[in-house]
């Protein structure tokens, strides 16, 4: 999974590892900035139906922002599979003041979350 911001660099989280160190690792980007989510997979044997992508965005532990985007359905090839969700803008003003943390999910449709992982925007 990557941020992919306008201006920079992708900002690549390895999801292969161990996902407790992503809860601690903060992401700087500038304030008002655009910005997407792409997520890179790789679908091996069966079909996968009914891919979603949920996003939820908390300041000070209050729930800002959800966004829930149907990624769609996807059969085994040999490349990887890429999505990028469509662009956001990050939060300014007083909101982009404080620490956001952002939680992703991939889930399909037919069973429960096969990826969760934790980010703070700073």
């Amino acid at each position: 999974m990557s941020v992919v911001v306008e201006g920079r660099e992708d900002i690549d989280l390895d999801l292969t590892g161990d996902l407790s160190t992503l809860k601690n690792k903060a992401i700087t980007i500038k304030e008002g900035v655009s910005y997407r989510i792409k997520i890179t997979f790789k679908v091996n044997r069966e079909i996968v139906s009914g891919l979603k992508f949920l996003q939820v965005t908390h300041r000070k532990g209050i729930r800002v922002d959800k966004s829930d985007l149907m990624v769609g359905s996807y059969g085994p090839k040999s490349e990887a599979h890429e999505y990028r969700t469509p662009a956001e803008e990050a939060p300014k003003g007083m909101i982009a003041v404080a620490i956001i943390q952002q939680r992703a999910s991939l889930l399909m449709m037919i069973r429960t979350s096969t990826l969760h992982g934790n980010g703070h925007l700073i």
